[in-house]
């Protein structure tokens, strides 16, 4: 599977998959809710970008795994360019 390159994604796609996909546990701005679910800002984009590569390969919690395998590699991209706009922390 190739590297998912977030500088390919388009943005204002991302945040309507962020919205429909994530928000619901990792917060509206990436925040999370502890301890259940992590914040989406604290890591460098890439280790985030290596977290779907390996749960589009079955490895990580179900949710997960059945979320980003639910995504085309696109739509991975469009979301990855959307979570790197939110504010780091």
């Amino acid at each position: 599977m190739p590297a998912l390159v977030h500088a390919e994604g388009n943005p204002e796609t991302g945040k309507a998959l962020y919205k429909a996909h994530c928000a619901l546990c990792h917060g509206g701005q990436g925040q999370g809710v502890p301890p259940m679910f992590p914040n989406l800002t604290s890591k460098p984009l890439e280790a985030y970008a290596a977290m779907m590569q390996n749960y589009r390969a079955g490895m990580g919690h179900k949710v997960m795994v059945e979320m980003a395998k639910s995504l085309h590699e696109q739509q991975l991209e469009d979301l990855l360019a959307f979570i790197a706009t939110l504010p780091r922390k």
